[in-house]
């Protein structure tokens, strides 16, 4: 069965709360490494993605890489933050 885009949509949304949460207060590279999957949910969807629904995008890719910006230099340099913080900047680039 097929899900709609709209479907798509709100479970993605849903999931960026949670993925905010655990960015917020976990120490660990798992989230940067869920984090990575808005580069292909951005890839799959770009095309029928509204203006606003790609800066809603945008702006949880830049607050994922300003997180990054944050984090103590060891934890920058995990290869899981390390591919999340490209994966961000490569939305980023690809969005404007």
């Amino acid at each position: 069965m097929a899900v709609d885009f709209f479907t798509q949509q709100l479970v993605a949304r849903k999931a960026r709360l949670i993925l905010f949460q655990q960015i917020a207060n976990q120490r660990l590279h798992y989230p940067y490494r869920v984090a990575t999957a808005l580069g292909e949910f951005y890839d799959v969807f770009a095309p029928a993605l509204s203006q606003e629904n790609k800066e809603e995008i945008r702006r949880a890719a830049k607050y994922i890489a300003e997180r990054i910006e944050k984090l103590p230099d060891f934890r920058q340099r995990k290869e899981h933050v390390v591919k999340c913080w490209e994966e961000m900047q490569r939305i980023l680039e690809t969005s404007v």
